[in-house]
């Protein structure tokens, strides 16, 4: 019985597509959910989270890997556990070539330095911009480093997009002199960027190989010309603070009101960009929708996918009262947040990279019968309980 037992698991086990997850607990945590796994069961898929502080070879095997490591990554060199963790999963991947990696460490490294992806992206010109940015070391900074700014809002981020005690935090600074007067946090090198003003409002954009998806936020309104006000910090992976507040306490101005109805709309679109065929698709206001220009949003992505060669992505742009779209930040696999179907979507795209079908063709469900699911859920419930106790 135990041998008939252990075949019958066995080749039901077979039957799906085992993927390692390379995730910290927080990411496992937040990402790795009951309906993302049951999806990617009906698609034919095992989502295996993979313990990253014992050997990975024993807890294969694997026909692909996903991995999120950004946080080791940018600390391998300040946090022993970070560096074991990272020189683990390099080992694993160079004793195992041929295997399909979502996306690779060289990759995901790029954009941890924030000075590092801007200059490599400001060499692009596609109908996107970066705002103007600097570099410093260390403030006061001289008058020929600052005068790029002119008499323009300052944001001030940490050069380290992740891993460090201030990755998140960003102070919006009104001008170059209280720059230089301003008691930042000892935490240099920082990006100073040019305050684009964008009728307040975010848009997010998402990318899944050559599916793109975008949401908008409330952000911070447009900010006069020539304002004087205290430097302001906020942390950008909080909710913002209400804009009412940041006009009436740091400004002395009543706040704004947005343009158009806070009704959502959902449009979708194909666009033919160097030989690619995106697909867009937007959930946002009217106004918000109007306002996007789907070919300056398509050279974006197609640009980073390319010179970062990435399939999981997002980046954060703003549009200006001229309808100039900036890119002001880029993330590497994000959470997906407010993407229609989203698990649906994320596994379809694991599921093409896997058998290299297109995106259409990989989102149909494959035949699953209820021993299976069961089956497939025991498992991954085993192994989560196995990886995070």
């Amino acid at each position: 019985r135990r041998v008939h037992g252990g075949r019958r698991f066995a080749s039901m086990s077979a039957a799906l597509h085992r993927v390692g997850c390379l995730f910290n607990e927080k990411k496992a945590s937040n990402f790795l959910s009951q309906a993302l796994q049951a999806k990617a069961i009906e698609l034919g898929i095992i989502l295996v989270p993979i313990n990253l502080d014992v050997d990975i070879e024993s807890q294969g095997p694997f026909i692909a890997v996903i991995q999120k490591m950004t946080e080791e990554l940018a600390t391998q060199s300040s946090r022993q556990s970070s560096f074991e963790r990272v020189d683990r999963v390099k080992t694993f991947l160079k004793n195992n070539p041929d295997l399909i990696v979502i996306d690779t460490l060289e990759s995901t490294l790029l954009l941890l330095n924030r000075s590092r992806w801007q200059e490599q992206l400001t060499t692009r010109d596609g109908g996107y911009a970066l705002p103007v940015s600097c570099t410093l070391t260390s403030l006061p900074a001289s008058p020929d480093e600052l005068r790029i700014f002119g008499n323009s809002p300052i944001m001030v981020k940490s050069q380290v997009a992740c891993g460090g005690k201030r990755s998140h935090h960003i102070t919006i600074i009104s001008n170059i002199r209280d720059l230089n007067e301003s008691a930042l946090p000892d935490e240099f090198p920082i990006v100073c960027q040019k305050y684009v003003n964008h009728s307040g409002v975010l848009y997010k954009v998402y990318v899944m190989g050559q599916e793109v998806f975008i949401v908008t936020k409330r952000s911070f309104p447009n900010i006069p010309k020539g304002s004087e006000f205290t430097p302001f910090e906020f942390n950008s992976q909080h909710p913002l603070p209400q804009c009412a507040t940041f006009f009436e306490t740091h400004l002395q101005l009543p706040p704004p009101s947005f343009v158009g109805s806070d009704k959502l709309e959902f449009c979708q679109r194909d666009v033919e960009w160097r030989s690619r065929t995106y697909h867009i698709e937007v959930s946002a206001t009217h106004f918000d929708i109007e306002r996007l220009n789907f070919n300056s949003v398509c050279n974006a992505t197609h640009d980073i996918s390319v010179d970062f060669n990435l399939g999981l992505f997002g980046f954060d742009l703003l549009i200006d009262d001229s309808g100039g779209h900036y890119v002001v930040d880029v993330n590497y696999f994000p959470g997906f947040k407010g993407v229609r179907s989203m698990e649906h979507r994320f596994c379809a795209y694991v599921r093409q990279r896997i058998l290299g079908t297109q995106p259409q063709q990989s989102m149909q469900p494959v035949a699953v019968t209820r021993n299976r699911v069961i089956f497939a859920f025991f498992v991954v419930m085993i192994a989560v309980v196995l990886t995070y106790p």
